[in-house]
């Protein structure tokens, strides 16, 4: 069981029964009172934990952030609950960042990984048209993250913030802002946490892997694991398989030539005579380049000239008319809005 140190607690938690926290107690809806979760790797927890406490303390702004991790046996990440106010926790994140980063990161710039409500972080048009955005404006080198999946049984996400170290103060602050704003308003919606994995799983134990009980009448001299053999059978009945009585060569499925595929036909379009002549006036060429194009043949149907309506006979299989079609839709739609 880990003890912390003297700046940071350790807090016992239930892996098959983790909490169900609302807003205010997973993040916080109040600037005086957030709390955000760290992810640390195994390293990463090894090396905060190696910090000198004189350190650990100047870190956390002399017992002003409360610091805890969650103690789950032998788990391969490790969780860092912080809980402060937002300007405290804005100078001290960015610090243990620093502290634990490995010696062949670039020392400019800073990665942090969070752990955050799924619905606190909001739809992806909100952090593509607004948040990030938001933090880019204060520096051009911010970046974020968002994991594509939910973590393990629980309702958040993993988040990792990219930015100048000199900076990370200024974006952090900004993006913990962001989200204090939408958790004021939903503050009545409940949340799992993240609670890490064991790494022998969540039902497993270290002690009964790869042992069986001494008394199984299943442990035998020919059969040391205790495991049934699996008899090879083929389809006709076979045990043996490398004795099958009979050999069918497959040349593969037969599939029928689809004829309507390759048949010429000939559809008929018809547009304003306007809008055509106005085409065909900036681009006399443009219907000989669909035709080349998707391997067609289009006509002009010369009728009535005072009729507003020209007929374009378009020849050819039924997937060429189709894409000559759509080119000729796509042109007229883009003509008529100049007009």
């Amino acid at each position: 069981m880990e003890s912390g140190s003297r700046y940071v607690s350790a807090a016992s938690v239930d892996l098959l029964h983790p909490p169900v926290l609302n807003i205010q107690q997973a993040f916080g809806t109040d600037a005086n009172s957030i709390t955000v979760k760290l992810l640390l790797s195994a390293q990463q927890y090894e090396a905060w934990m190696s910090v000198e406490e004189e350190e650990q303390k100047s870190i956390l702004l002399d017992g002003q952030i409360r610091a805890e991790t969650l103690v789950s046996s032998n788990t391969s990440r490790k969780v860092l609950l912080c809980h402060s106010n937002l300007n405290n926790l804005s100078q001290a994140l960015p610090a243990i960042g620093n502290a634990i980063r490995s010696f062949n990161e670039d020392g400019s710039s800073l990665v942090l990984n969070f752990a955050f409500s799924n619905v606190l972080l909001g739809s992806k048009t909100w952090m593509n048209q607004h948040l990030i955005p938001h933090l880019h404006s204060i520096s051009s080198s911010s970046r974020l993250f968002l994991s594509s999946t939910l973590l393990p049984r629980s309702m958040e996400r993993s988040v990792i913030l990219e930015t100048s170290l000199q900076e990370s103060s200024t974006v952090l602050e900004a993006f913990l802002n962001e989200l204090l704003s939408r958790s004021r308003i939903i503050s009545g919606i409940n949340v799992v946490p993240y609670i890490p994995d064991a790494a022998y799983g969540v039902y497993g134990s270290p002690s009964l892997f790869g042992v069986l009980h001494p008394n199984s009448s299943m442990v035998t001299a020919e059969n040391p694991y205790g495991v049934t053999p699996i008899a090879l059978t083929t389809a006709g009945g076979n045990s043996d398989p490398l004795r099958a009585s009979q050999y069918f060569p497959y040349s593969g499925p037969s599939i029928p030539l689809n004829a309507a595929s390759t048949q010429i036909i000939t559809q008929k379009l018809s547009v304003p005579s306007n809008i055509l002549e106005t085409l065909l006036a900036e681009v006399p060429t443009k219907l000989d380049e669909i035709s080349q194009s998707a391997n067609v043949h289009i006509g002009i149907e010369h009728g009535d000239p005072q009729s507003k309506v020209t007929l374009l006979n378009v020849t050819g299989t039924s997937e060429s008319n189709q894409t000559a079609l759509m080119t000729i839709y796509a042109l007229l739609e883009s003509q008529t809005k100049k007009l």
